[in-house]
C-alpha cells in the first residue's frame, strides 16, 4: 500500500510544481525587459518597425499590447534573430520565416491573395526575399501578382483610364506614373532560376510593351529617365539591400514630374552629391540579417523657396497639406493645388518632390481602404491629381483606389464637383 501511495506521490509531484515553474518562466519572459533596463541593457530598433510602446494599464487591450512590448524589448533579441538567420542561411540555404506586419510596409504589399498558392506548412511558395548575385537582394513579392493577378492588364488599364477620364472631364488634370520593380531594372543580377521566375519575366515584358504601345491616360514613364541617369552616373540607382531606389532616384522622379507639370519649373534647381549616407535595407531586415546600404546622398536646392516644414512629411492614410512660399527672385513653384498620391517610392522621394509645389496634399495611394470619404474629398479639393504606384501593384491588378468598391465613389464625387 505504502509503495502505491509513494508512486502516486511521485506522479503528483511534477503536477504540483508545474504551475509555479511556468509562472516563474512567464514572469521572467514578460519582465526581463524591465530588469534589463535596470542593468543598462536597452532594446535596439533593428527591424522594419518602431519598437512597441508600453501600453496604458487602463486599456482593455493591455495584455495583448504588453506581450508585443515584451517581445520587442527582450534584451539582446537582435543577436538571437540574426543568429537564427545566419544558421538558416548556412545550414538550410534559405531565409527564416517571420510573421507579423510592419509600420513601414514595402510598397504594393497588402492582404495575401487567396489565388497565391500555399505550401503544406502554410507558407507561400514564393520566396520573401530572392537572393541575387553579388549580394543583391530582391523582393519576392514581385512574382505572385505577376503570375496570378487579381485583374488582367487590360482590366487594370481600363480602370485607370476610367479614373483618369473622370478627373479630366471634371476640369482637373491627371498624371499617372509607375515606379519600376527592382527585379525589372536589374534582371542580370537575379539568380538563374527561382519559383515563378519565367511567368514574372513574361508579365513584366508584357506590361512595359503595353505601356509603350498604348499607355493609360496621363502616363508618365519614369523608366527611361532612371536608366539614362544610372548610365550617366555609372552607379545603380536602386539600393542593393532595399527594394526602393536611392536618393538619386528621388531626384529623377522629381525632375521628370516637374517637366510634365510645367515647362521651366525645374529651372534654377541645383542638385549636388553631398557625401554618402547609411540606410537600413528593408530587404535585409526581411531576410533576417539587417544590413546598411551605403549610398550617395543628393542635395536639392531651390533658391528662394520657404518650405512649410522642417522634416518632410510622409504619405500616410490621412491627407497632409503643405503650403510653400516664394521670396523675391526665387525659382518657380507649381501654383495649382495638387494631390500627390503615392506609396513608399513617393516616401523615398518626398524631400525632392515637395519643394516643387505651392500647395500640395500628400496621401498614401491605399487610403481608400480605411478613409474613402477623405480620399474623395481630397480629389474634389485639388486641381491636379498625381498618382504613383509601384509596378507590382499594376501588373498584379491590385491598384487599390481603382477597385470596384472605391472607383465608383471617386467618379461620382468628381462628377458632382466639376471645376468648370
Amino acid at each position: 500500500m505504502a509503495t502505491e501511495q509513494g508512486r502516486r506521490a511521485r506522479r503528483a509531484w511534477p503536477r504540483r510544481i508545474r504551475r509555479p515553474v511556468l509562472l516563474l518562466f512567464a514572469v521572467a519572459f514578460f519582465f526581463a525587459p524591465l530588469a534589463a533596463q535596470l542593468t543598462g541593457q536597452h532594446a535596439v530598433k533593428f527591424e522594419n518597425h518602431a519598437l512597441a510602446r508600453f501600453p496604458s494599464i487602463s486599456s482593455w487591450s493591455f495584455f495583448g499590447k504588453f506581450n508585443a512590448w515584451s517581445v520587442d524589448h527582450l534584451p539582446l533579441r537582435q543577436y538571437a534573430v540574426r543568429g537564427n538567420a545566419e544558421l538558416s542561411h548556412s545550414i538550410f540555404d534559405e531565409i527564416p520565416q517571420y510573421g507579423g506586419n510592419t509600420d513601414n510596409p514595402l510598397a504594393g504589399i497588402g492582404t495575401p491573395n487567396e489565388k497565391h498558392p500555399r505550401s503544406a506548412s502554410g507558407n507561400s511558395q514564393y520566396a520573401s526575399v530572392i537572393q541575387g548575385k553579388d549580394g543583391w537582394l530582391f523582393f519576392g513579392g514581385d512574382a505572385p501578382g505577376a503570375c496570378k493577378p487579381n485583374r488582367t492588364l487590360s482590366q487594370e488599364f481600363a480602370l485607370i483610364n476610367q479614373l483618369g477620364q473622370a478627373i479630366e472631364a471634371s476640369g482637373r488634370r491627371f498624371i499617372f506614373t509607375i515606379a519600376p520593380n527592382k527585379t525589372t531594372m536589374y534582371p542580370d543580377e537575379l539568380p538563374s532560376s527561382f519559383y515563378s521566375k519565367d511567368c514574372m519575366t513574361r508579365a513584366t515584358a508584357k506590361l512595359w510593351q503595353q505601356l509603350g504601345n498604348k499607355p493609360p491616360t496621363g502616363f508618365l514613364n519614369l523608366r527611361p529617365a532612371i536608366q539614362a541617369q544610372q548610365d550617366a552616373d555609372g552607379v545603380p540607382i536602386y539600393r542593393k539591400k532595399d527594394t526602393h531606389w536611392g536618393r538619386r532616384g528621388g531626384v529623377v522622379y522629381a525632375q521628370q514630374l516637374a517637366d510634365r507639370l510645367q515647362p521651366g519649373l525645374w529651372d534654377g534647381t541645383k542638385v549636388t552629391q553631398n557625401g554618402i549616407v547609411r540606410e537600413h535595407g528593408d530587404l535585409s531586415v526581411l531576410d533576417g540579417r539587417p544590413t546598411n546600404d551605403i549610398i550617395p546622398n543628393w542635395k536639392m536646392q531651390r533658391p528662394g523657396i520657404e518650405l512649410d516644414y522642417k522634416i518632410a512629411p510622409r504619405p500616410v492614410a490621412k491627407p497632409v497639406t503643405i503650403i510653400n512660399r516664394t521670396t523675391p527672385g526665387s525659382v518657380a513653384l507649381f501654383g495649382r493645388k495638387t494631390l500627390l498620391l503615392g506609396d513608399s517610392f513617393t516616401d523615398a522621394s518626398r524631400n525632392y518632390l515637395l519643394p516643387l509645389f505651392k500647395n500640395v496634399t500628400l496621401l498614401h495611394n491605399t487610403s481608400s481602404v480605411g478613409y474613402p470619404d477623405k480620399l474623395a474629398k481630397a480629389f474634389v479639393d485639388n486641381d491636379v491629381i498625381v498618382l504613383e504606384v509601384v509596378e507590382r501593384s499594376v501588373v498584379g491588378g491590385g491598384i487599390t483606389l481603382v477597385g470596384p468598391s472605391h472607383l465608383p465613389e471617386l467618379v461620382a464625387a468628381l462628377e458632382a464637383h466639376p471645376l468648370h
